[in-house]
């Protein structure tokens, strides 16, 4: 009769491997831990991928890692991804597909679809976030801003200052009731 594998989290697994450090023999951990003989070599063999995930605190919280199948590409989408963040690019769902698959032609690789279960893997893992972005210091250009200062007085001229509205409050237009 064999035991059901017990799913280990990664506070488990590493506390597993020191234990197996300290002296500790594969047996006595199948006593500790519950688990199979072949779930531990297997925990050991993989014990320095373990160790990053454990010091990057990628996976907290998660009981099973899986590894990415292809981190050449998610490593180079997510630093596309910060240098198009840096300049105040907006990001989409669509757009960080066709940059994906821009990669993979790039890299050569197979078998890999730029699909949108990958995208909701991909986000969760490197924190990915698709928001507006917002701030006013890259928003226009200085000669543009400097061009409509004097365009501007010129084109208000020809209205009164009772019929001139902040953008803010074009909304008093969807307010009102309709006459």
């Amino acid at each position: 009769m064999s035991k059901k594998q017990v799913i280990l989290t990664l506070e488990q697994c590493i506390e597993m491997i020191e234990s197996h450090e300290k002296g500790n023999s594969e047996r006595k951990l199948v006593d500790i831990f519950g688990c199979q003989k072949t779930q531990i070599n297997k925990i050991l063999k993989d014990k320095i991928t373990i160790h990053k995930e454990w010091e990057n605190f990628k996976f907290q919280g998660v009981k099973r890692i899986r590894m990415e199948k292809f981190p050449e590409i998610n490593k180079a989408l997510i630093e596309w991804f910060k240098s198009a963040r840096a300049k105040n690019i907006p990001i989409s769902g669509s757009l960080m597909k066709q940059k994906a698959m821009e990669i993979v032609d790039a890299l050569g690789t197979k078998d890999f679809y730029a699909n949108n279960g990958w995208l909701d893997k991909f986000r969760v893992q490197n924190n990915v976030v698709f928001r507006a972005l917002c701030g006013e210091v890259a928003d226009v250009d200085e000669k543009l801003c400097e061009e409509w200062t004097t365009r501007l007085p010129l084109l208000l001229a020809r209205y009164a200052d009772k019929d001139i509205f902040n953008m803010d409050e074009t909304e008093l237009f969807f307010s009102c009731p309709p006459k």
